[in-house]
């Protein structure tokens, strides 16, 4: 799926409060983003930006948040002014996040099943001692 996709059905889902929340962060992010060089000191000025501002979202809803961050300042068709200071995510900083995305995803699958195995592990060892 290619990146504008995601960006778009993250955008869909999203609910308008968190949408104005990140359009609120937009213009420090890209203020501090012009100082950054790296497609990951990007994401995690992202992170650090979006965490004050979404306390109480999980580890996966601030990534979410962060992608969406991202690909809107990446995507953004408003103004050439935003998009020369950003000087643009390219191709290949988009690649890298959306594979940090899929690996992040992988772990919690991983991390997920690995709990269920020793959820069903602990609760036979009840059974057997009952």
């Amino acid at each position: 799926m290619e990146i504008w996709q995601q960006y778009q059905m993250i955008s869909r889902s999203l609910n308008y409060n968190a949408k104005q929340k990140v359009k609120q962060i937009k213009p420090a992010f890209l203020e501090r983003a012009r100082s950054i060089k790296d497609s990951s000191s990007l994401y995690a000025t992202a992170l650090s930006m979006l965490k004050p501002q979404f306390p109480f979202a999980s580890i996966e809803q601030i990534n979410v948040l962060a992608f969406y961050l991202l690909s809107s300042v990446a995507t953004a068709e408003s103004s050439q002014e935003k998009i020369d200071s950003f000087s643009e995510i390219s191709e290949m900083e988009s690649l890298r996040l959306q594979m940090m995305m899929d690996r992040h995803s992988k772990l919690m699958s991983t991390l997920s099943n690995l709990l269920k195995k020793i959820s069903n592990t602990s609760s036979s060892i009840v059974q057997n001692i009952k």
